[in-house]
């Protein structure tokens, strides 16, 4: 019997939406015939995790040359095959990790609801983005037949109240494979591997890595004989990482190699995204947050706290430890990316710079916690505790999977 055909996207917002779609992926290809197509750090990422998908492509020009048609689309935050699945009249879905970060009036969305589709992609997209901030994502609520949110439950914003009837809640969307990849249990992983977007450029790069470095060199320096350091990097900024970080090992990982590291390390430093968050979780490794590297990251942060059963934001806090300016300060909560970038360049300047200060502190004081009480697991098992309602079980890649089916008529 032939598979049906899936043509499948996923956002530059990092790694974090490729990544999502590629845990995915195992579950989805044992019932259709899975295809690609995207730019930028999410086909990067798709190079060199997607082995499941049949065709990759970068153009939709290419797709005009295919002499298959597709059965279904699926999105991962990707406005683009949203619009294109809408102009050939292909039933879709979208899955939206970070929905709690859209703030769209009723206006702005009326307005994209009425925007014209005889014309090509970039055009519309860029007639959409004119309606405001963002407005170009509204694709994935107003074209989509079901959006798939994991169990993140903040207040509602006026995205989700006006499309309630197509959202669904599911489990987190995690897929962990098993490599031979042999690291010992004494590693503390510091990952950037979803730091490619975009926004930011080599210089930002660098400043990223340089005041990662300055939080953690005192705590490097003490304990470099108890504890490895290793440094998850994407490819193409492996000789600018060795530059700056001297103490550890600065690798590139696939996500199989990534996620085999991971369950057998002791701490994770990252900035917080969805598909590391449940990594840590599924792993029962503590999640550390590493300063913002866009401005989602706050914004998940919060989420995270919002959807747990912690509330008291102080205690949280201790629970999820973190370097995020936005904890520190009041106005970095609304900070465009290039304002952050901005911060961080004038803090390195700064002989004594208090955010500096406080994290590297905040760093030391934890690493002398786990070192003397071996508590690593404990304060794993705190994080589940925490956020509890929404990890489930882990299952909403076959959630998401059999909606599918079901569409297509796949018993």
């Amino acid at each position: 019997m032939i598979k049906k055909r899936i043509l499948t996207g996923a956002g530059a917002w990092g790694f974090g939406p490729a990544s999502t779609l590629c845990m995915l992926l195992p579950e989805l290809s044992n019932y259709f015939t899975v295809d690609f197509i995207g730019d930028s750090a999410a086909l990067d990422y798709v190079k060199k995790n997607g082995q499941l998908f049949n065709s990759v492509f970068q153009e939709y020009s290419q797709l005009d040359e295919l002499l298959y048609s597709y059965d279904y689309v699926i999105s991962v935050i990707e406005a683009d095959i949203m619009i294109w699945a809408k102009q050939k009249d292909i039933p879709m879905i979208c899955i939206d990790n970070i929905y709690w970060l859209w703030n769209w009036s009723d206006e702005m969305l009326e307005k994209a609801e009425e925007v014209c589709l005889e014309d090509n992609l970039t055009n519309i997209r860029e007639t959409l983005c004119e309606l405001g901030e963002y407005a170009d994502y509204s694709t994935m609520y107003i074209y989509a037949n079901q959006v798939f949110c994991q169990k993140f439950n903040p207040n509602k914003t006026s995205t989700t109240s006006r499309y309630s009837n197509k959202i669904q809640y599911i489990d987190p969307i995690l897929y962990c494979e098993k490599t031979d990849m042999k690291v010992k249990q004494s590693n503390i992983i510091v990952s950037f591997s979803g730091m490619t977007n975009p926004y930011v450029n080599i210089s930002d790069i660098t400043t990223y890595f340089e005041i990662v470095n300055e939080i953690l060199k005192d705590s490097i320096s003490k304990y470099e004989n108890v504890y490895s350091f290793m440094y998850a990097v994407p490819d193409p900024y492996i000789k600018v990482a060795k530059k700056i970080f001297t103490n550890g090992e600065v690798v590139f990982m696939n996500h199989g190699e990534f996620t085999t590291a991971l369950s057998k390390s002791t701490l994770l430093f990252a900035p917080i995204g969805t598909a590391t968050l449940f990594e840590a979780l599924y792993n029962k490794i503590p999640l550390i947050t590493l300063p913002e590297q866009h401005d989602g990251n706050f914004s998940i942060y919060k989420s995270v706290f919002l959807s747990g059963l912690e509330r008291d934001y102080s205690e949280f806090r201790n629970i999820f430890i973190d370097c995020l300016v936005g904890n520190r300060l009041e106005k970095a909560e609304n900070f465009t990316i290039r304002e952050f970038y901005d911060f961080y360049n004038n803090e390195l300047k700064q002989n004594n710079s208090r955010f500096l200060t406080q994290c590297s502190q905040k760093v030391m004081t934890l690493l002398d916690d786990v070192n003397v009480n071996k508590n690593q697991v404990t304060r794993s098992n705190k994080q589940s505790e925490v956020l509890e309602p929404i990890i489930g079980d882990f299952k909403g890649a076959i959630q998401v999977t059999d909606y599918v089916k079901k569409q297509l008529g796949i018993g």
